[in-house]
């Protein structure tokens, strides 16, 4: 817009030259006019400078008639006079008709300046419509590519829509994967915590039963033994002169080879020397026959011994 209107600023400029130029053209017609003018004018001078003479000639006919004896003189002088004025007058032509050509040729060449001035306005005109076409189809094109580069960012940004979607949607089929797989290997591993249970309770059962077998087992054999205990410390203990019927359980530990550890009262018999005398008699038994199997050993290492007073 502003290029268009610096285009009409400069074409307005060149019509106020032109113009001028045209003014300048009708003065330069005008002056032609006038010269035209002073040249008529100059005529009807010399016409009257001529009927002037020829009166001055009649006079000088008269004075010729008159003056015979200067004819000759006279004649001459008029030969003179007239070689005189035909040369100015002759000259007058000659400069009349140059300032004449001199005009002429000026309006020539002002006429020849216009008509290039023109041509050059018109090519001017042409070049600056050529700019201006060009101009359009440079915008036209600049257009065309703006219009391409958002068809082609558009385009990527679709595809890349399109490729953040694929993306999101690998993502959530990751996701939802990594969560079947981590929902799969938490009922994996709850079902392996579930058995690791089941087999630690089964262990448990099995040890419990063991245990148990071997408890009974233990409690059996050493029931085997437990007479001949009863029947060591019998032998080992110290009777009370009172000779009452009284009854004390004692909590014994033994090592492997039967030695006594250690003797507690569990239950009292009520008399003090009687449960002193039972322990001692536990401790002076010792070692106590025990079996030797040591798995029997740690069960019965610990065991309660209950005592009767032998009765008579």
């Amino acid at each position: 817009e502003a290029e268009k209107k610096q285009l009409d600023e400069q074409i307005e400029s060149e019509k106020l030259a032109l113009q001028e130029q045209e003014e300048q053209l009708a003065l330069i017609e005008q002056e032609k006019q006038q010269t035209e003018a002073e040249k008529k004018q100059l005529d009807e001078q010399i016409e009257s400078e001529k009927l002037a003479l020829q009166e001055q000639e009649e006079q000088l006919a008269l004075i010729e008639q008159e003056k015979q004896q200067t004819e000759a003189e006279k004649k001459q002088l008029d030969e003179q006079i007239e070689s005189e004025k035909l040369a100015l007058l002759e000259q007058e032509q000659d400069r009349l008709e140059q300032e004449e050509q001199r005009r002429i040729q000026e309006a020539e060449r002002l006429r020849e300046e216009l008509k290039a001035e023109r041509l050059r306005e018109e090519q001017e005109a042409e070049r600056l419509r050529e700019e201006l076409e060009a101009e359009r189809l440079r915008k036209e094109q600049e257009t065309e590519r703006l219009r391409k580069e958002q068809e082609a960012e558009q385009l990527r940004k679709k595809q890349q829509q399109e490729r953040l979607a694929a993306e999101r949607l690998q993502r959530e089929r990751e996701e939802k994967a990594r969560k079947a797989k981590l929902e799969e290997q938490q009922r994996q591993a709850a079902l392996a915590e579930k058995l690791r249970r089941q087999d630690e309770e089964l262990k448990k059962q099995q040890e419990i039963e063991r245990k148990q077998r071997l408890e009974r087992r233990a409690q059996s054999e050493f029931s085997k033994y437990l007479p001949e205990i009863k029947a060591k410390v019998t032998n080992s203990w110290n009777p009370l002169g009172d000779r009452k019927s009284r009854q004390a359980i004692l909590d014994v530990e033994i090592d492997p080879l039967g030695e006594v550890q250690s003797v507690e009262i569990y239950r009292s018999s009520g008399s003090i020397p009687f449960d002193r005398s039972v322990t001692n008699a536990i401790r002076k038994a010792s070692p106590l026959p025990i079996p030797k199997d040591r798995e029997i050993f740690e069960i019965i290492k610990k065991f309660r011994f209950r005592f009767t007073e032998p009765s008579g």
